[in-house]
């Protein structure tokens, strides 16, 4: 239980340790404050700069040499300068290797993000243009709507129309019959209201025209009477047919005997001129 809580708090020491630290491991703490003081003038970050490390690295190689023994230090002028110059060499391409690839990574996060704005840019402005295509097809929807509705609006009227004209055909057919019928059972009324006051006036004229009439002119009274009668009956067919055009009431038995009254005097005329032997009056024989 002891090992592992040592090796823990290693492992804890160990990654809360930055480069700095690494680098300045063991020395002094006068070489560590100049090293720091150093870093905070020049506005270094010595955990990120790596050249600043290699210079402190440096400055600790010159040191152990200046501090070496006599022999020890002779071996390190000789040796050192040429390992010196190859990790120098070997730091700097590292460091330009490092700055390149930074380089290119900076560029291509700058052309990523510029290709993410622009990407967003297009985005938003389809949307708009989805936006304005969405809002004339609404528009248009509602154009075609109100279009529909009126012309089912002026199907409606039409066929409203329609149907109160049939309507109205069939009221007007039915009238026209109805006015048809009751036309046609006056006339029939009138006819038969003149047959049976021309029928009693005639009766009676044909039995005063025997008592005035000597025997051998009875065929002559005869032909007066049908002319009377032809007049009469004249007079009944205007009657009925201005009855039938609806031009005449339909009181029908009284409008008969009136209209014979009226024309007596035509009548009376006609007898006249037949007995003067005058035959302009149609002759007509009675079937009695």
């Amino acid at each position: 239980m002891t090992n592992n809580t040592n090796n823990e708090n290693n492992e804890h020491n160990f990654k809360a340790q930055t480069l700095l630290d690494i680098a300045l491991e063991g020395q002094p703490p006068e070489r560590k404050s100049r090293v720091l003081e150093l870093a905070l003038k020049s506005e270094i970050n010595p955990n990120e700069e790596i050249i600043f490390l290699l210079m402190i690295a440096n400055g600790q190689l010159q040191a152990l040499i200046e501090e070496a023994p006599k022999e020890w230090r002779q071996l390190l002028l000789e040796e050192a300068p040429a390992k010196i110059e190859a990790s120098a060499k070997e730091a700097t391409y590292r460091a330009e290797g490092f700055v390149e690839a930074t380089a290119k990574t900076a560029a291509a996060e700058l052309e990523y993000t510029r290709d993410i704005a622009l990407s967003e840019l297009q985005k938003q402005m389809l949307e708009l243009r989805l936006n304005k295509e969405d809002i004339a097809i609404q528009a248009q929807r509602e154009r075609e709507d109100i279009t529909t509705s009126a012309i089912r609006e002026r199907e409606d009227i039409v066929t409203s129309a329609i149907r109160e004209k049939e309507a109205l055909e069939s009221l007007k057919a039915e009238a026209l019959l109805a006015l048809s019928q009751d036309l046609k059972s006056k006339r029939l009324l009138f006819e038969e209201s003149c047959q049976q006051a021309l029928h009693t006036f005639v009766k009676a004229a044909f039995k005063e025209a025997q008592k005035s009439t000597p025997a051998d002119n009875k065929a002559k009274a005869s032909l007066y009477i049908a002319a009377l009668c032809s007049a009469v009956l004249l007079v009944g067919a205007i009657a009925g047919g201005l009855i039938a055009w609806g031009l005449l009431g339909a009181n029908d038995a009284v409008l008969g005997r009136e209209l014979i009254q009226r024309n007596r005097g035509q009548i009376a005329k006609c007898l006249t001129d037949g007995r003067k032997g005058n035959k302009s009056c149609p002759l007509f024989l009675p079937d009695w």
